[in-house]
């Protein structure tokens, strides 16, 4: 059963499990709208997925790629079958991505979108859809490994995540210890002033010897 890939703000959900008290039976809340939101066209962006999900991290990334921070990405697998079966029009279409190969193979858009349309697809997603999550620390490694691999075009990167992620590579390839001994070994001239001043007061406890030693003769 192939899927098509939606992203998502789980949150929006949440409602998923039951009605909120102040909800009419049978409404629908207007938060989900807001990851159904279609183009000027009346066009919606989706992915398509095969069945074992093999492609779901590398569109993640995808997309991930396009945000400011690496943080976490909510998603929904929608069934393609149930979606086609309800008489939406799906069009494969590339769209400009930091993964070209990837939306040249599997960008779609849904068309020919009416309110109505996104009202059904909402109660889809609600009904069928599997909700997942990719964390954060594994949306990072993500993005690092496909950029070291080069399956991400660096100038289509959002230029705030480039550098967040160059950043922490710089931070985590960086000696390890050496605040540490900063803060153990005192400085060159700490070392080099602090020898006249032993002598000094060895000197000052030799005299004040000497001195109590006349006074008591």
């Amino acid at each position: 059963m192939p899927y098509l890939f939606r992203s998502i703000n789980k949150r929006r959900w949440d409602w998923s499990d039951g009605n909120p008290t102040w909800l009419a039976a049978g409404a629908i809340p207007a938060a989900p709208f807001g990851d159904v939101s279609p183009s000027p066209d009346s066009e919606l962006s989706l992915w398509w997925i095969p069945d074992d999900k093999s492609t779901v991290h590398r569109i993640v990334t995808a997309l991930a790629a396009g945000r400011q921070h690496p943080d976490k990405f909510d998603y929904a697998l929608i069934d393609e079958t149930t979606l086609r079966e309800l008489g939406f029009m799906l069009r494969q279409v590339p769209e400009s991505c930091p993964d070209q190969d990837a939306s040249n193979q599997w960008h779609h858009n849904l068309t020919q979108l009416s309110a109505n349309d996104l009202r059904n697809l909402v109660n889809l997603i609600k009904s069928t859809a599997q909700l997942e999550r990719v964390q954060g620390p594994q949306v990072k490694t993500l993005l690092t490994t496909a950029l070291d691999a080069g399956v991400l075009d660096e100038a289509k990167v959002n230029p705030k995540l480039r550098e967040s992620l160059q950043r922490r590579a710089r931070q985590a390839s960086s000696p390890i210890g050496t605040s540490v001994a900063s803060v153990r070994t005192a400085p060159p001239e700490r070392q080099i002033t602090a020898a006249p001043q032993r002598l000094l007061m060895a000197a000052l406890r030799y005299l004040a010897g000497v001195l109590r030693r006349s006074i008591r003769r």
